[in-house]
């Protein structure tokens, strides 16, 4: 049973290196190939989702108890923890904004080579395209899935299966907090990691990734659930496009 846990971990960490290059190029075609018609974002966001959770398909038909494993049941406490979460994520985020720390020259880049890479990015092309009553809409089609889609991957099945570990003893809550934060922040940087240009982007976006991935672990561990850490990632998404 260790070893298919271990070999059901390598491939996760495979499939999120697949989801974030096919999420990468679904960012352009959402608020560029696609910005005409709100039935073609819904369809694909439905199929992508589809797609992208064949990880937890595995998961569910092995273990089942879907619900109870990933603790989706709310509770009175998460709303304290959201409230005060949300604002500092934002807040990192808006320190460690490449838009006013990187050179000059990278966001050229970016915004020629690298459409959707940046929050940013996708706040200027949501403006040009929609319309302010179809951005929250359209916004929540595209967030919602894939937040879910990576607190089930990052704090879920990562952070779930590596706590999990007896061997590591106490130590086994740390690591697993800080590894999948460390992935987590990779994930976010992986299409232009390849790459030897961006330096500066890609050093603010992985902090940035890394630590609110520490502090959605965090609140994952407090609960023993995912759901309070899905409504801070998706808060604070949704609060980086719109605003």
């Amino acid at each position: 049973m260790k070893i298919i846990e271990g070999i059901f971990l390598i491939l996760i960490f495979c499939w999120v290196t697949l989801e974030n290059t096919l999420e990468s190029y679904l960012r352009t075609a959402y608020y560029q190939g696609f910005h005409s018609s709100f039935y073609s974002i819904l369809m694909l966001s439905l199929v992508t989702t589809l797609l992208l959770f064949t990880p937890v398909w595995i998961e569910l038909l092995c273990r089942g108890e879907f619900m109870k494993y990933y603790g989706l049941k709310f509770e009175r406490e998460m709303l304290i923890w959201i409230v005060l979460a949300v604002p500092v994520i934002v807040a990192i985020g808006f320190i460690l904004d490449p838009t006013r720390l990187a050179p000059r020259s990278e966001l050229e880049m970016i915004e020629k080579h690298y459409t959707g890479y940046l929050p940013s990015s996708i706040a200027k092309i949501v403006a040009e395209y929609y319309s302010p009553m179809y951005l929250l809409p359209i916004s929540l089609i595209v967030i919602i899935p894939s937040t879910f889609i990576e607190e089930l991957w990052f704090r879920g099945l990562i952070q779930f299966k590596i706590s999990n570990i007896k061997t590591l003893g106490e130590a086994s809550i740390p690591t697993a907090i800080l590894t999948q934060s460390i992935i987590f922040g990779l994930a976010h940087i992986y299409p232009v990691a390849l790459s030897p240009y961006l330096p500066v982007s890609k050093t603010l976006v992985f902090l940035y990734a890394m630590l609110g991935g520490i502090i959605l672990g965090i609140v994952t561990y407090r609960f023993k659930s995912i759901l309070p850490a899905w409504i801070i990632h998706t808060l604070g998404n949704l609060i980086t496009v719109i605003s």
